[in-house]
């Protein structure tokens, strides 16, 4: 089993931490029963979903990996926080992280992309999936796609962003 240690919040995006403290964080780790989608999507929707059901308003987020040409998602988890969550994912051996996904609680810009999940998806070159709590939807920011726009609102008017509906 392969371990990888992923630091973000909405805050501070990448934060690196002492080894001590990462210890600490929860663990995105693998769920044996799935499996596996065929398109990556639909692994992040499933994961999303099982975010959202865990939550009324705290964040909770996850990972999607490939593996042996199947996607599939970590277990989402949480620090109890509306605000961000730092956490660590685990994946299996030969597997690859191809995206992140976390929700976003109640608050008023819930359905925007904040500063730090762009900088997020661009400093790590991965696909970031937000799952919106309070309206069931899923957005999908590509950074290889994207346009320069730090903020949108409501998922409208963006190249990097897709709209999904769980």
């Amino acid at each position: 089993m392969k371990s990888f240690t992923l630091f973000w919040t909405l805050l501070t995006a990448i934060v690196w931490l002492n080894s001590a403290r990462a210890s600490e964080l929860p663990v995105s780790g693998i769920d044996s029963t799935q499996a596996g989608f065929e398109h990556m999507d639909d692994a992040a929707a499933d994961g999303v979903k099982a975010a959202i059901a865990s939550s009324n308003i705290n964040e909770f987020a996850g990972a999607v990996y490939k593996k042996d040409g199947k996607f599939f998602h970590t277990i989402p988890v949480t620090q109890n926080s509306d605000g961000g969550v730092d956490y660590r994912i685990q994946m299996p051996a030969g597997a690859k992280l191809v995206a992140i996904f976390h929700t976003h609680g109640t608050n008023g810009n819930d359905s925007e992309y904040s500063f730090s999940d762009i900088k997020t998806a661009r400093d790590m070159n991965l696909l970031m999936y937000i799952g919106v709590i309070r309206t069931g939807v899923m957005m999908k920011y590509d950074p290889s796609r994207d346009n320069g726009v730090y903020s949108v609102s409501h998922s409208t008017g963006f190249q990097g962003q897709k709209q999904i509906r769980l």
